[in-house]
């Protein structure tokens, strides 16, 4: 339902807004998300410090660490602000490539970006919490409510007379904090240590700072290669490839949210699993959370990768040009760090994250010079992605071996727990899916063929190859399980 609602209501804002204010819209938030890889590097630490407790079921230090880690964000807020309405405005002004006549409703979209900037910050404590409990369900359900708040946006916008970007810049800000609202509600019903005490706990908030310095270089990298590519894109070409990416960025949220849930449900048990002493436990769910994750990925992207343009052409009125070339480089990048997702969380479990971070935000930082080198040589925007998708490649292979050491984690199992099983899925599913490019004429009937015929290869591939024998014994139990149930 969930994936419905987000390509309908691309489609349609994409109509209501135009390709130039879409794109403007895109590239405008960018700005503020800059400087959030502040935040982003506190989100891990947060995460961490909270699960690591429930773990030692310490409820009186995981309340200290509850109301520590909402001081810090608190900070971490008003340097965004001030960061963004000084260096943000000046390359709004000086920098950007917006035509004159919008200048004015891409400030307003800049300041309702950065107050929505600001309110995802101040939430990110409780959102801690929610993962932490492993209360997965919440996500669920506020996303369906988000889904349909989204849906009368693009509504309002179609019989709106005001200025549209300025409105839809309103209107999502509006939603945030409605969204917000409900997280920290349902926090403060469920969870006692989500009741806020000012205190300040020096060594605690230097602690949990220090941890999350290396986080903020990894995070710095994350942003320069993607808002840092999203600016280059419009200093090289225009708004219109702005909206292209802003398009292929919403079919990746899309499609990331399936893995998102699975890495997410396994998340807490790999720290729980450190905290605990169990290295094994901790390798098993390892393998099973990159493995699943990629599993659950495939599923969604394979046929998007095959039939994108007749997605494109099926969901959107006007196609920006390069689109499509976007979203199948994009998928390759996904599934590739799908396999290195956990690897993160373990090393962030045992709180050593110097050499990871390290090396890998080395590797990172040199996508965004490698892709203005390579837009000088050859000018064409898709480059900025195959470097990408080159640097993140070879940064699987990095991460696997500094966590392997830190760890205690084998490589030669991981390679045949994980790389094995899923090259073999994914091999077998494109030999026998691609076939059907050539039975029929593109079109409705192909989409639909690949969509049902493709799931069902890779749902029966994943069985039979993908899962050990393990996991192949837990499907058996919750399918004679459920299906008496289903048949009544």
């Amino acid at each position: 339902m969930l994936l419905v609602v987000g390509l309908y209501t691309s489609r349609v804002l994409l109509i209501a807004l135009g390709v130039s204010d879409y794109g403007i819209f895109n590239v405008v938030g960018g700005i503020v998300s800059m400087f959030i890889f502040i935040n982003y590097a506190m989100i891990n630490s947060t995460q961490r410090y909270v699960t690591y407790e429930l773990g030692r079921k310490d409820q009186e230090r995981l309340s200290l660490i509850f109301s520590t880690s909402m001081n810090i964000h608190a900070v971490i807020a008003l340097v965004i602000i001030l960061l963004s309405e000084t260096i943000g405005m000046w390359f709004l002004y000086n920098k950007m490539v917006i035509p004159p006549d919008r200048m004015n409703a891409a400030f307003w979209v800049f300041q309702f970006s950065i107050i929505s900037c600001f309110v995802n910050i101040m939430c990110v404590p409780y959102n801690a919490l929610i993962i932490a409990h492993e209360k997965m369900s919440a996500f669920a359900y506020i996303s369906l409510l988000d889904a349909g708040f989204k849906l009368g946006i693009v509504y309002l916008l179609l019989i709106s007379d005001w200025d549209r970007l300025i409105f839809y810049g309103f209107l999502i800000l509006l939603v945030t904090i409605i969204d917000i609202a409900i997280y920290i509600s349902y926090c403060r019903r469920k969870f006692p240590e989500s009741a806020y005490h000012y205190i300040l706990d020096k060594p605690l908030t230097i602690e949990m700072t220090k941890f999350a310095s290396w986080n903020l270089l990894g995070n710095l990298s994350y942003v320069c290669y993607t808002q840092g590519l999203n600016l280059l894109l419009n200093v090289f070409f225009n708004p219109v490839i702005n909206a292209a990416r802003g398009i292929t960025v919403q079919i990746q949220t899309v499609v990331t949210n399936f893995s998102y849930n699975v890495e997410n449900a396994i998340k807490p048990q790999i720290t729980k699993s450190y905290a605990q002493s169990d290295l094994h436990r901790m390798h098993t769910l390892i393998y099973a959370s990159a493995r699943l994750s990629y599993y659950t990925l495939l599923l969604v992207s394979l046929p998007i990768f095959l039939e994108i343009e007749t997605i494109l052409h099926l969901w959107l009125a006007e196609v920006p040009p390069h689109t499509a070339n976007f979203v199948r480089i994009t998928v390759l990048i996904l599934l590739a760090d799908a396999l290195a997702n956990p690897l993160l969380t373990a090393v962030q479990a045992t709180g050593h994250l110097k050499k990871y971070q390290f090396t890998v935000s080395l590797l990172s930082f040199l996508i965004l010079p490698l892709s203005y080198i390579g837009l000088l040589l050859f000018p064409v925007p898709e480059v900025v992605f195959l470097v990408n998708l080159f640097i993140g490649i070879v940064s699987q292979f990095i991460k696997l071996w500094v966590v392997g050491r830190l760890i205690e984690l084998p490589i030669r199992s991981y390679l045949k727990n994980v790389f094995v099983k899923t090259s073999a899925v994914t091999a077998f599913a494109c030999i026998l899916t691609f076939p059907l490019l050539y039975l029929f004429d593109a079109g409705i009937v192909r989409l639909v063929s690949v969509l049902c015929y493709g799931g069902l290869i890779v749902l029966i591939l994943v069985y039979m190859v993908g899962l050990n024998h393990e996991e192949r014994q837990l499907v058996k139990n919750k399918v004679k399980f459920y299906l008496p149930k289903a048949t009544k």
